[in-house]
């Protein structure tokens, strides 16, 4: 009996260390590039240095929650922007004060009543904006809402399937040879500019010190695609953003919402509600294919008003007058499209002192049609980067 339990745990040990000693270079890699760096380490990274970058590649690397909390603890900001990743536009140059952005944290109402909650309890700031996504209102949108657990299997099938990535990465291209073992050969705690995780090290593209997100060689690099055919054919098939006629309204978590105003209110925190535009080409689309969405973005809006609070409707662009050049993608305007919210936003008492309305007008007039400005572009960029048009519009850059 056990010499037969010997030869299974031999027989079971070889593949294990045959696997294992395949993936040691990657393990390697990883740690080397800053994809297993822990929260604390990112934020006090970001914190320390204005030109550091976190863009993680893997699912092995930390995710937004495990450091934008501790980034936000650090900083102590006077103003916080709480929302989804339509608001990590948002940045420190158009504020006079410390400023942080939750953007990329947040994917529901909850997880904006949760962030505000974590966030108070740590530092209670001067003004919150809340930007919220239409679509969170919408009784078909239940994105975390029904968390299912994970088996053992699928874990380590999902963790075995990361750590071998890279080798794939390098067959498909994404990364070259020169990439690989320039990254096993160097730490990124001495890399020179400050870049954390794969994403920032290859492509400067990641969350900056005050929250927000710069997509570097993005700004510079021609998608496949030309302009938003590929949401074009979503839209067309009904499938896009949870569309819905207003009956659809999930009530309850207005109410939820309305519950964390409240709260606001209490604490003396001043906050303002920020609904951002999609890109004007998707939203005539939307109001030719999918009138029963352009309802429930009324709605929405509408049901917003009623809890009293100063609600910035942008959801329709030409509220914003931001062309298709000034989004990123279909959903996500860039630097300058956020500028004009926040020029639109100087018209509230307990904000307006907190902005840099010299440098909103500056940028807005300077960079009129791109997604960023060429100062905040540099800042991370080799001298000489321009944007271009990435998006394949006609955009004139």
């Amino acid at each position: 009996m056990k010499s037969l339990y010997r030869l299974f745990l031999v027989y079971f040990s070889i593949p294990v260390l045959a696997a294992f000693l395949v993936a040691l270079p990657n393990l390697v890699f990883f740690a080397q590039v800053g994809e297993r760096a822990n929260g604390a380490q990112i934020a006090h990274m970001l914190a320390e240095n204005k030109q550091c970058l976190y863009g993680r590649a893997s699912l092995l690397a930390a995710a937004e929650p495990a450091f934008k909390f501790e980034q936000y603890g650090l900083l102590k900001p006077q103003i916080v922007a709480v929302g989804s990743s339509r608001s990590m536009q948002f940045v420190q140059d158009y504020f006079t004060v410390p400023f942080f952005t939750f953007g990329g944290v947040n994917h529901t109402v909850d997880d904006v009543i949760r962030t505000v909650d974590q966030a108070m309890a740590a530092h209670k700031p001067d003004f919150i904006i809340l930007q919220l996504d239409y679509w969170w209102f919408n009784t078909a949108y239940t994105h975390g809402t029904q968390q299912k657990r994970r088996s053992v299997q699928d874990v380590v099938s999902t963790y075995f399937k990361q750590v071998f990535e890279p080798y794939f990465w390098v067959h498909e291209g994404k990364i070259t040879p020169d990439d690989y073992r320039g990254g096993i050969a160097r730490s990124y705690r001495a890399a020179v500019p400050c870049r954390i995780g794969l994403n920032a090290r290859k492509n400067s593209e990641g969350y900056e010190k005050d929250g927000s997100y710069f997509y570097g060689s993005g700004y510079m690099t021609p998608n496949e695609a030309k302009g938003f055919e590929n949401n074009n054919d979503d839209i067309d098939r009904g499938r896009f953003f949870y569309g819905g006629a207003p009956d659809a309204f999930a009530a309850d978590r207005l109410e939820r919402l309305h519950d964390l105003l409240r709260k606001l209110d209490d604490a003396g925190v001043a906050y303002a509600i920020v609904l951002p535009p999609v890109a004007p080409d998707i939203y005539q689309r939307l109001r030719e294919k999918q009138p029963d969405n352009i309802a429930f973005i009324a709605a929405v809006a509408a049901r917003l008003k009623t809890l009293g609070a100063d609600v910035y409707d942008f959801q329709d662009p030409a509220n914003l007058k931001a062309s298709n050049c000034e989004f990123v993608d279909e959903v996500h305007g860039g630097q300058i499209a956020y500028a004009r919210i926040l020029a639109a936003m100087t018209t509230i008492p307990a904000l307006r002192p907190y902005l840099a309305q010299e440098t909103i007008a500056r940028d807005i007039k300077a960079y009129t049609g791109h997604t960023v400005s060429g100062e905040r572009l540099l800042r991370y960029m080799d001298d000489g980067a321009k944007e271009t048009d990435f998006l394949n519009l006609g955009c004139r850059k």
